[in-house]
């Protein structure tokens, strides 16, 4: 993934706990990345960063978990 995008995520973690997510950036491993067929751009890798340390830490709200799911049930059809 090319460096901009992982710094991009990288602030999207750093996002998440100045605004009280607590979790040890340290203890998170990122295996796989994707990018490039869906127009990707730092903004979403930040936010996707983000949503990723709340839904960690489990600091989403119902809003957010309906939202996710939805999406996977629809990616798995």
């Amino acid at each position: 993934m090319p460096e901009h995008y992982v710094s991009a995520t990288m602030a999207g973690f750093k996002r998440a706990l100045t605004e009280g997510a607590e979790v040890e950036l340290n203890r998170l491993r990122i295996f796989y990345s994707a990018y490039g067929n869906v127009s990707s751009s730092e903004v979403f890798f930040e936010k996707i960063g983000f949503a990723l340390v709340r839904l960690f830490t489990g600091s989403h709200n119902i809003q957010c978990e309906q939202t996710i799911s939805s999406m996977l049930e629809e990616a798995l059809k």
